[in-house]
């Protein structure tokens, strides 16, 4: 009832259908994941980082609450924790590759493109891994070459127009889009 509410945009009936979810099932990681997420979305950061750590400590893998709570400490600024939140629940490739998803969620691609590239370092088998499979295949392989950013920033078709630099930054909000979907 909490998350058709939200979509409908009632935020304040969400939020108590949602607690109300929680008091009749406090150990229900998902349900306070939910109310985190609802929070973090009405830019109630503090209250969503106390959801998002209630549903780790119940359920210390449940790796949308880590995803959500790492969003959540980005945007307070706390992107070292936030790092370290993601290594200690998912594979430094991973993490990496996460935390980019988020930069590029945030609006911050050069610190997205870092990140992606730590990923392939941590694990340069990475470029193939299944979890990459909802970005097309060419926008991956242009996302992830050696010298993209190069291509990106000097390719230009006889219209002057940028099309290798479109294609990146498609790719980027599609790895970022993927990451905030679960």
């Amino acid at each position: 009832l909490g998350i058709a509410l939200a979509m409908r945009g009632s935020i304040d009936p969400a939020r108590q259908a949602m607690q109300r979810a929680v008091d009749l099932d406090p150990a229900n990681a998902d349900f306070l994941n939910n109310l985190g997420v609802l929070e973090m979305r009405h830019q109630r950061l503090d209250s969503a980082v106390n959801y998002f750590e209630q549903c780790l400590r119940i359920a210390p893998d449940h790796s949308r609450a880590a995803n959500n709570l790492a969003e959540c400490l980005v945007h307070l600024g706390r992107d070292d924790e936030a790092l370290v939140l993601l290594k200690a629940h998912l594979p430094p490739a991973v993490a990496c590759n996460n935390l980019g998803g988020i930069y590029d969620k945030l609006g911050a691609p050069e610190h997205a493109r870092v990140m992606y590239r730590r990923a392939l370092a941590h694990d340069p088998a990475f470029r193939n891994d299944e979890r990459q499979r909802y970005v097309p295949g060419v926008l991956r392989r242009l996302m992830w070459a050696p010298d993209a950013d190069r291509n990106a920033a000097t390719a230009r078709d006889a219209s002057g127009r940028n099309v290798r630099a479109e294609l990146y930054a498609l790719a980027l909000r599609h790895v970022g889009a993927a990451h905030a979907s679960g």
